[in-house]
């Protein structure tokens, strides 16, 4: 076969040409992609809670039937929802800044309650205004309120605030089978302390004044209330890969005043809590959404 000399130069020269950038492309891998950006989670924007428990509710009609009081006890289920709405500015490049959040309450239990009833008076036998007053001892409600609240940090561990001083309003009413309206109005303005992390996340106590037709029309306005509520996560399974559990106890004590001769009451629940949100992620991690 004749040989073809300018055929083999023309090859070897691609060859010496292509060799090197083949090398060189063999030796560097290609880049990755670039990850995709990650939004900062706000999960802890949004809470919502169901809880179960055991409720006592006492009923004093007042100081001048204080052995008349009236209880009733059972049981109280619900659901609790607080939603962080903003953070106002302050000016300050850095420290703490007040928390605007929203929340609400829907609650159903047996109550005591307290009716204003139309009856004649006998001034000159020595009756009062709490003659008037229709209890109504075992009464099925439905109770529903929505709040506002702003809240500064005052404490901080490590540059995360764990304690808040916090104003909150609050608005709603009481539906009940035995009233004789279709809703017992309640409102409530005051301060109070919330704790922001840890174990007992969410407990607080706090002093409000407002109104409150529960106790009846004419004792409603210009009562005092002291809430307090206790409350703490309980340690995950044994051999659960999360850190805290969705389950926590809570114990809820209130007690409403018209810090005078009127009807006073006392509220104490305790029971058990359920993270809702955790649940949810729960439940979507299995249906693998």
């Amino acid at each position: 076969m004749p040989f073809n000399r300018s055929g083999a130069l023309v090859a070897l020269t691609l060859a010496l040409v292509s060799a090197p950038g083949t090398a060189r492309a063999a030796a560097t891998p290609a880049a990755p992609p670039p990850a995709p950006a990650v939004a900062p989670s706000k999960s802890d924007d949004f809470r919502i809670t169901l809880f179960a428990g055991q409720q006592m509710d006492r009923f004093n009609p007042g100081i001048a039937a204080s052995s008349n009081s009236v209880a009733q006890s059972g049981t109280a289920t619900g659901v609790d929802f607080d939603y962080h709405v903003a953070d106002i500015p302050t000016g300050r490049k850095s420290g703490p800044r007040p928390r605007v959040t929203i929340g609400g309450r829907l609650l159903a239990s047996h109550r005591v309650l307290a009716q204003d009833v139309a009856m004649p008076v006998d001034t000159t036998a020595g009756a009062t205004a709490h003659d008037s007053l229709l209890i109504v001892p075992d009464a099925p409600t439905i109770e529903l309120d929505g709040s506002f609240r702003i809240a500064y940090p005052v404490a901080s561990v490590a540059g995360e605030p764990v304690t808040a001083v916090y104003f909150r309003a609050e608005s709603g009413g009481l539906f009940a089978t035995q009233s004789k309206g279709d809703l017992l109005s309640t409102t409530r303005f005051g301060l109070g302390f919330e704790r922001l992390s840890g174990t007992f996340q969410g407990s607080f106590a706090e002093v409000t004044r407002g109104h409150n037709a529960a106790f009846g029309a004419a004792h409603a306005s210009g009562r005092y209330t002291v809430h307090v509520l206790l409350q703490g996560t309980l340690a995950p399974t044994e051999g659960s890969k999360r850190e805290h559990s969705n389950l926590g106890a809570f114990v809820d004590l209130e007690v409403d005043t018209d810090n005078g001769g009127g009807p006073d009451g006392l509220r104490a629940l305790m029971g058990l809590k359920l993270d809702g949100s955790g649940v949810f992620d729960a439940v979507r991690g299995l249906i693998g959404m």
